[in-house]
């Protein structure tokens, strides 16, 4: 295909069970200001772009279960998400970044495995109030966890495995000690 895949230009769209591959832009991608749109349970893979993209101001996704491999980046939500969840995806093999997000608000990113990226496992620009929790990040290039001019998001039990862990530049709760230079961040009660 020599556009996307999977397409939503309007609110409360479902895509389930599908596979999207080989195309010359995103796999699966929600148009700006999408509401309560459902990527769930879907094979994504060999798209030039990223695997899943959301556009500006997306919000309530749910984004589930999906399997996204081989694509230039993995899951990215572009300015202005807001209260989006990302959960119990696998990202890997990606040219980029695992997952991604700017300029949102009230994020959660749970349970996900990031592994074998050549960008950031996670990275996250000028945020406020997002949750991450429980994802297990191994082996990206750039750090496992980037968190740039990001504010009052919570870090909670998460894996983070790789010769750069994490950076953080500061006001974000953190459930063990934030430590750049050690290999492991591991999560706690």
């Amino acid at each position: 295909n020599g556009d996307d895949g999977f397409v939503s230009i309007d609110n409360y769209n479902n895509f389930s069970n599908d596979t999207s591959y080989d195309n010359a832009g995103y796999g699966f991608k929600l148009g700006d200001s999408n509401s309560y749109c459902i990527i769930i349970n879907n094979t994504v893979f060999g798209n030039g772009a990223t695997g899943i993209f959301t556009g500006g101001a997306t919000d309530h996704a749910f984004i589930s279960g999906n399997i996204v491999f081989n694509n230039t980046n993995g899951i990215f939500m572009d300015w202005g998400a807001l209260d989006n969840l990302v959960s119990n995806n696998t990202v890997y093999n990606s040219n980029g970044i695992g997952l991604s997000s700017w300029h949102g608000t009230n994020n959660s990113y749970t349970n996900n495995t990031v592994f074998n990226v050549t960008g950031y496992g996670i990275s996250i620009i000028s945020e406020a109030s997002d949750f991450i929790s429980g994802n297990n990040i191994s082996e990206a290039v750039g750090c496992q966890i980037n968190l740039s001019d990001v504010t009052l998001t919570q870090i909670y039990n998460n894996i983070f495995n790789g010769s750069l862990v994490a950076y953080d530049d500061g006001g974000n709760t953190w459930n063990t000690t934030l430590d750049c230079a050690t290999k492991n961040i591991l999560g706690g009660n």
